[in-house]
């Protein structure tokens, strides 16, 4: 089985989904700014769209993502988001723009690699927002 985990963390934990994957043989591949740097930024285009072709291509079995959810949170301070402005609220406090941003950004590219992915009859699991 081929997994792919998006949003892991960092890599060579002795912990967490990755490394229990592996000891149940699953062959995984880690996708985190911890694990490959600017190679696995994910708000940048060219590196979101070689990955969503590679779930296209159906070389994973199972997709699972923890997109970051601090921004989302409500107990987040100053509160960024609400249910009727998920996406954030307006105006957003002008020291936390690039960082709701950034986490709308990895929030739709979740929903894009979630919705490549069920196109093509692979397994998906999302954790958090």
């Amino acid at each position: 089985m081929h997994v792919l985990v998006i949003f892991s963390g960092p890599a060579g934990r002795i912990d967490g989904l990755p490394a229990e994957l592996r000891r149940l043989g699953a062959v995984v591949v880690e996708i985190d700014t911890k694990v490959g740097g600017a190679d696995h930024d994910l708000t940048r285009p060219a590196v979101a769209t070689a990955l969503l072709e590679r779930i296209g291509r159906g070389e994973f079995d199972c997709v699972f993502m923890g997109t970051p959810c601090e921004s989302f949170s409500i107990a987040h301070r100053p509160k960024l988001r609400t249910r009727d402005a998920p996406w954030g609220v307006e105006p957003v406090p002008h020291d936390w723009r690039a960082y709701t941003a950034k986490h709308n950004a990895l929030a739709r590219f979740s929903i894009r690699a979630a919705e490549t992915a069920l196109g093509v009859g692979v397994g998906v699991a999302i954790e958090n927002p």
